[in-house]
C-alpha cells in the first residue's frame, strides 16, 4: 500500500508522524528491532483509504479474512459500459481467464511464487470487469428513473 500511495514511503511517513527510514525499516520486516504495529498498520490504512490510492483495502481485507469476513470493495470510478451483454461477456471471458489460471498454477499440487503472481492478477482483472458491469447496470438504472428520483 506504501509503495503505491502517491510519492511512496516519504509522505506517507509524513502524514504518519513517522521517520521515513523507520518507516522503511518496520515495513521490511527485515530488522527485529523494527516491527510494524497494528495501529501503525491502521494508520496508513485509513490514509490510503482516504486517499483512494490503489490496493488501499489491502489491510482491511487481510484482517477480516483472517477471521472469515470480508469488505465490500466500493465500484471503481469506471466509464460505464456501451452495453451489458458487452460487459456480460467480458467477465465471462475474464473469469476463464482465473480457471485457466488456477488450473495451470495447480497443476503440479504447488503454487510458486509466479503461479500466485499470474493467478492474482487474472482475479484482479475479472474483478475490475465485475465492478465495471455494476457500475453500468447502476447507470442504466439511475438513467431509466424520472430525474426527481435520482440520486444527488
Amino acid at each position: 500500500m506504501v509503495k503505491t500511495y502517491p510519492g511512496g514511503n516519504d509522505v506517507v511517513a509524513a502524514r504518519i508522524g513517522k521517520n521515513a527510514e523507520t518507516l522503511r525499516k518496520e515495513l521490511s520486516g527485515t530488522d527485529p528491532k523494527f516491527k510494524l504495529g497494528e495501529n501503525t498498520a491502521q494508520l496508513i490504512s485509513d490514509l490510503c483509504i482516504e486517499d483512494k490510492s490503489p490496493n488501499c483495502f489491502a489491510y482491511v481485507n487481510a484482517v477480516a479474512s483472517s477471521s472469515g469476513g470480508f469488505i465490500q470493495l466500493p465500484v471503481l470510478d469506471t466509464p460505464p459500459m456501451l452495453t451489458l451483454h458487452k460487459g456480460v461477456a467480458e467477465i465471462v471471458q475474464e473469469m476463464s481467464h482465473v480457471v485457466t489460471a488456477v488450473t495451470e498454477s495447480d497443476a503440479d499440487n504447488v503454487i510458486s511464487d509466479n503461479d500466485l503472481s499470474r493467478t492474482l492478477k487474472e482475479i484482479q482483472e475479472a474483478r475490475s470487469a465485475l465492478q465495471s458491469l455494476e457500475q453500468a447496470i447502476r447507470t442504466k438504472h439511475a438513467a431509466g428513473k424520472p430525474s426527481h428520483l435520482r440520486a444527488a
